[in-house]
């Protein structure tokens, strides 16, 4: 808090207080799409492995979404288990090497789609800042830094949010705004209007108009 009041420095406690509200909004946010990114993998693993045929298909499936928490290390144990498992109760070698394309797919499509969306849907940063974070954060401290850079990016776009002359770079992280198209009633309500003598009456309209 009170690094925060010298950041901000000029500004109302209240306000100071809703950056810090923002802060653990996007660390919760953060750990709800964190759990969404596991579910969908666990999910896609389970199926994956049920089509192959492969016994305890969601146990598998599960464990690999779980310890996809962990990059790198994480899904090399979930997906050897499968691998190991399906090459020594089946006879054909083509089990496991389908098992590993499956879950080679898989951990591409969440790598480079399922979690700069889903994550950075859920805190407020656009899929390149995603990438870019999950980058950095594996060059830097390997593993952990790929797993804490996401939240970190975002918590600092909030910063940069509340400081004025850093607002420019807090929205080059965010998403782009999106402006809601005017909608015009269905025509079966304007003829029901016009039958039932309910239309707007004309000069109220072009009062509209002009607005």
């Amino acid at each position: 808090m009170q690094f925060l009041f010298y950041i901000l420095k000029g500004n109302e406690e209240e306000e100071v207080e809703e950056v810090v509200h923002q802060i653990q909004k996007v660390v919760q946010n953060y750990l709800i799409g964190l759990l969404m990114v596991i579910f969908i993998v666990a999910v896609a693993n389970s199926i994956g492995l049920m089509v192959l045929g492969v016994k305890h298909a969601i146990f598998f499936g599960t464990l690999a979404g779980v310890l996809n928490i962990i990059p790198y290390i994480g899904v090399l144990i979930g997906s050897l288990l499968p691998i190991l498992y399906s090459a020594l109760t089946m006879e054909s070698w083509f089990y496991p090497i389908m098992v590993a394309i499956i879950f080679w797919g898989i951990q591409t499509l969440e790598g480079n789609v399922i979690t700069p969306y889903v994550v950075g849907s859920k805190v407020r940063i656009n899929p390149l800042a995603a990438i870019l974070a999950l980058i950095i954060g594996g060059l830097i401290w390997g593993p952990a830094g790929m797993i804490i850079f996401i939240p970190f990016i975002a918590i600092l776009k909030v910063v940069l949010d509340a400081v004025p002359s850093t607002r420019a770079y807090g929205f080059v992280l965010g998403l782009p705004p999106v402006e809601k198209q005017p909608t015009s009633p269905p025509r079966w309500i304007e003829t029901l209007k016009e039958t039932t003598g309910l239309s707007t009456p004309k000069n109220v309209q072009d009062k509209k108009d002009e607005e």
